[in-house]
C-alpha cells in the first residue's frame, strides 16, 4: 500500500513538473526576435532601426477564447467548431487590437492602442514612432515581410523558409481532403473540403516564424493607423499561388470577419540606455 502511493505520488509529481516545464518552453518558444536590418521592400531599400519580437505562431483559438471569456466577449466564430490551435479567425482588425491591449495589461506591457485605434506610446500619448511602442501590437507591412524573409538570417528563398510552397503552406492544393496537382479548375476548387490546419505543421522559415504563408490571412497596420482600411498579407489555406508572395497584399475593410482571415502579434524591444 505504501509501495503503491509513493508510486502514484512520483508520477504525480513528474507530470506536474512536466506541465510546468512545457509551459515554460511554450511561453520561451511563442516569440521570435527580429533584429533590426536593411531589406528591400516593393523595390525601395527599407530600414527597420529598432528589433522587434514577432509570434512564432498565428494567434490560435485557444488564445483568443482566454481573451474573450475573461472580458465577457462573444467568442469568434468557428463554422468548423474544432477550435483549439488552429488559427483565430473571423476577427475584425480592432478586435485584433483589442486582445494586443488585454495581452499588454495581462503581462504588464503598456498598451499599444487608444480606444480609436491610434498607436500610443507609454505615457499614452498618440506616436508614428514604433521605436517608443513597448506593448503588443499588430505588425506593418514592412515588419511583416522584414520578419516572413528571415530578417538578418534570410536565404532569399522565394518563400518563407522554402522554394517550395507545400513546404511551408496550407494553401487550395493541400488544406482539402487531399493533395490537389492538376490546374486549376474552378469547378473542383469548391469541392476540395479546404480547411485552416493547427499551427506548427510546415517548415518554419530561416527564424523559426511557422505558417507566414497560408492557413489564415494575417491583419497588419499602416503608420499612422487611421482610415476604414488595412493592410492584410500571407494568403490563406484556400488562396491561389499569386496570393502567397512577399509583395502580395489586400487592403481590407477594418471591419471585415472572414474563416479566412486571423493574426499575429509583434512587440518593439525597448532600447537600454
Amino acid at each position: 500500500m505504501n509501495r503503491r502511493f509513493i508510486f502514484l505520488v512520483v508520477v504525480v509529481t513528474v507530470l506536474i513538473f512536466l506541465f510546468f516545464t512545457l509551459s515554460v518552453i511554450d511561453s520561451l518558444n511563442s516569440f521570435r526576435l527580429v533584429e533590426r536590418g536593411t531589406f528591400v521592400f516593393n523595390g525601395h531599400e527599407t530600414v527597420i532601426g529598432y528589433d522587434f519580437y514577432i509570434k512564432t505562431y498565428e494567434v490560435t483559438y485557444n488564445e483568443f477564447d482566454a481573451y474573450t471569456d475573461s472580458s465577457r466577449l462573444f467568442r469568434a466564430v468557428d463554422y468548423d467548431t474544432s477550435r483549439g490551435s488552429r488559427p483565430v479567425s473571423n476577427v475584425g482588425w480592432m478586435d485584433a487590437i483589442g486582445y494586443c491591449n488585454w495581452l499588454s495589461r495581462k503581462e504588464k506591457f503598456p498598451q499599444a492602442y487608444d480606444s480609436s485605434g491610434n498607436l500610443i506610446d507609454e505615457a499614452g500619448n498618440i506616436t508614428s514612432d514604433l521605436s517608443k511602442v513597448f506593448g503588443y501590437r499588430l505588425p506593418t507591412q514592412e515588419e511583416w515581410v522584414y520578419a516572413t524573409k528571415g530578417g538578418s538570417h534570410s536565404k532569399n528563398f522565394s518563400f518563407a523558409g522554402s522554394n517550395d510552397l507545400l513546404e511551408i503552406a496550407w494553401f487550395w492544393r493541400n488544406s482539402g481532403d487531399m493533395l490537389y496537382t492538376n490546374v486549376y479548375d474552378p469547378k473542383i476548387f469548391y469541392t476540395l473540403n479546404m480547411k485552416s490546419k493547427p499551427i506548427g505543421r510546415k517548415k518554419p522559415n530561416e527564424i523559426g516564424l511557422f505558417d507566414m504563408f497560408g492557413n489564415v490571412k494575417e491583419w497588419c497596420m499602416t503608420i499612422p493607423a487611421k482610415g476604414k482600411e488595412a493592410p492584410v498579407k500571407g494568403g490563406s489555406y484556400i488562396s491561389l499561388e499569386p496570393e502567397l508572395s512577399f509583395e502580395s497584399v489586400a487592403l481590407t475593410d477594418k471591419e471585415t470577419r472572414s474563416s479566412e482571415l486571423g493574426f499575429r502579434i509583434v512587440r518593439t524591444v525597448r532600447t537600454k540606455n
